[in-house]
């Protein structure tokens, strides 16, 4: 696991380093061998290589390639660990990042249910303050109408008294 502490650019050095004394390492040892067998091949042209000298020499070959092998599956080896730590971790924050969605999701889902609560409340309220709206046009509307009814009925009706019961003459 990865120490989260740690930067990336550390952590590559860290790679780099390891992958540089393992090299380092395996061209010691190439060297080495190298040295070993060119002092077999000289011997050989000398005429003086002997059975045993001549087996050593193809152990050498075989040793150099299976070293070689050795050194690639390690490195491979190193690459599919940190890319399955980089998939991990990329994996663990998806993960987060959708489990943060879905909190999000289900406080929405709380405040739309709260909000469709309120609306029923205030529902009804809203159907009474139209009512009451339509029922004042309708009260203004008879009001004028009552108003000049009997200003007009009530000016006919002085006009019927005053001639049934006042005799105006002239002098």
């Amino acid at each position: 696991m990865r120490d989260p502490s740690a930067s990336l650019n550390s952590d590559a050095r860290e790679r780099l380093a390891r992958t540089r004394d393992a090299l380092k390492e395996a061209n010691d040892r190439l060297e080495q061998a190298r040295a070993w067998y060119d002092g077999v091949r000289q011997r050989q042209r000398g005429g003086e290589v002997t059975e045993a000298e001549s087996t050593q020499a193809a152990l050498l070959k075989m040793a150099q390639t299976i070293g070689g092998l050795v050194a690639s599956v390690d490195t491979l080896t190193r690459q599919w660990r940190d890319q399955d730590e980089k998939a991990s971790l990329g994996r663990r924050d998806l993960h987060q990042k959708i489990d943060a969605f879905v909190g999000d999701l289900r406080r929405l889902e709380g405040l739309i249910e709260k909000a469709i609560t309120d609306i029923a409340i205030m529902k009804p309220i809203v159907n009474g303050v139209a009512e009451a709206r339509q029922q004042m046009a309708g009260a203004a509307k008879a009001g004028r109408w009552i108003y000049w009814v009997a200003t007009g009925g009530g000016g006919a009706a002085v006009l019927w008294v005053a001639s049934h019961f006042v005799t105006v003459g002239w002098k």
